[in-house]
């Protein structure tokens, strides 16, 4: 900042010092300028030479003194501004002044010396936010991708997004995930034998622990027939919503004691295709020697010392229940 001051004011009252003071406390980017020193009334010249031969503050930038040539020197064309800065340079007590704080030579250097530093300072800062910007500026291009405007140019460049997708697509299919970064970043991308072999696992365990309609039990069991008489056990009908017959009434629709037949969200493209979204109930965890002897006794016949082996049809069939729902889901 130059803070142009005429030097026959008061110059502590000079509202741009005060400005530069409030936007400059520590006075290192505000060089003052003094001007008109030849309108300086006379017995003040003491005054305005030690204020700018006085002492500055730590880093306060110093004063210079400048004398132009007056609106009567300027309609006179054989003056020369430089030779009557330097005659009034000489003459007393502006001779006092060293040489570094008077005549426009004196400012032009001094403002000189300033850029070059300001640009010695800031340079690298600059030089670093250009860098920044232009490696902006690239990524931009690069995600442009290349020219399109010939049509050959935009066959190409279709031709390389069908072969990119072609790509993706065998991988997917043949499970070579780790050959593009596409699969890591969507992972819905991940097709074929994975979602299959993922969905079969998923069916094989839903199937192992829900497929039956009791739970079979371990040979150190002990089945708590006390609770569970044995007279009036009956046999679960053959349809999911009430193959556990009476032993679940009331709990049919607490979703806590049952698993849905679907486990991902319809598709409305097929949604006409699929099975209703049903609410499998789990495997009763008590109750199935009950059972069992309730159907050895509705099929008994004349066998002597085993059992008719009609009753495993049956058991199979009741107990097995729930697998139509579990395989339309």
């Amino acid at each position: 900042m130059l803070a142009v001051v005429p030097a026959n004011v008061d110059i502590a009252t000079q509202e741009i010092i005060e400005i530069a003071r409030e936007l400059d406390p520590d006075g290192t980017r505000t060089l003052r300028i003094l001007t008109k020193p030849d309108l300086v009334d006379k017995g003040a010249e003491d005054k305005i030479i030690e204020l700018v031969e006085g002492k500055q503050e730590s880093q306060e930038l110093c004063w210079v003194v400048v004398r132009n040539l007056g609106q009567k020197d300027l309609q006179d064309f054989s003056k020369d501004r430089d030779v009557e800065e330097e005659i009034f340079r000489n003459s007393p007590p502006w001779n006092r002044l060293s040489n570094d704080n008077y005549g426009i030579e004196s400012l032009r250097t001094r403002l000189q010396a300033l850029l070059a530093s300001n640009v010695r300072r800031e340079f690298p800062s600059v030089r670093s936010e250009v860098s920044k910007r232009l490696k902006e500026c690239k990524r931009g291009l690069e995600n442009l991708g290349e020219e399109r405007e010939s049509p050959e140019q935009q066959s190409k460049y279709l031709l390389q997004i069908a072969s990119k997708f072609q790509r993706i697509t065998e991988n997917a299919l043949h499970t070579n995930y780790g050959l593009q970064d596409a699969f890591d970043e969507e992972p819905d991308l991940r097709l074929g034998a994975t979602l299959v072999a993922n969905r079969n696992a998923q069916f094989s365990d839903d199937f192992c622990s829900q497929g039956h309609v009791y739970c079979f039990k371990s040979h150190g069991h002990d089945d708590n027939t006390e609770n569970q008489p044995n007279t009036t056990a009956t046999s679960p009908p053959s349809s999911v919503r009430t193959c556990i017959g009476t032993d679940i009434e009331g709990v049919e629709e607490e979703h806590e004691n049952s698993v849905p037949s679907r486990k991902l969200n319809s598709c409305s493209d097929i949604e006409d295709i699929l099975h209703d979204r049903v609410q499998i109930q789990n495997s009763l965890e008590q109750g199935i020697l009950p059972w069992i002897e309730n159907i050895y006794r509705e099929s008994r016949g004349f066998e002597l010392g085993t059992f008719n082996s009609a009753i495993l049809s049956s058991v199979l069939k009741k107990q097995s229940a729930k697998w139509p729902s579990l395989t339309e889901g």
